[in-house]
């Protein structure tokens, strides 16, 4: 479907997290401090995971990008691609491809 890289596709799933609220890294976690925390004085929260992948690893080049949603909201792929939404499974997501064949593709140039 997109040239030498083939299909893609979707991996969605939950990922958990564990901060130290007085790891100096952590400062600017705002109410970090507030929240509940577990024996080790840690606080535990959860994120959405959502990761678009070559079908065959070995027509990927490596590269890995990345977004961190706001609030939630997955933007980076619909505006790479000029697609409606960001599930790889449906011609609305696809738009131009321009992700697929450019982006991911820069070993090729």
């Amino acid at each position: 479907m997109f040239g030498t890289r083939g299909t893609y596709e979707q991996l969605t799933g939950r990922v958990e997290f564990a901060l130290d609220p007085t790891d100096p890294h952590n400062r600017g976690i705002v109410d970090l401090e507030y929240a509940p925390r577990d024996a080790q004085g840690r606080v535990h929260f959860t994120s959405d995971l959502f990761v678009v992948q070559p079908t065959d690893p070995a027509k990927g080049n490596g590269v890995m990008l990345f977004e961190v949603p706001n609030r939630g909201n997955k933007e980076m792929l619909a505006m790479f691609r000029r697609g409606a939404t960001n599930d790889v499974n449906t011609a609305a997501a696809v738009g131009d491809g321009f992700l697929m064949h450019e982006v991911l593709s820069l070993d090729e140039h």
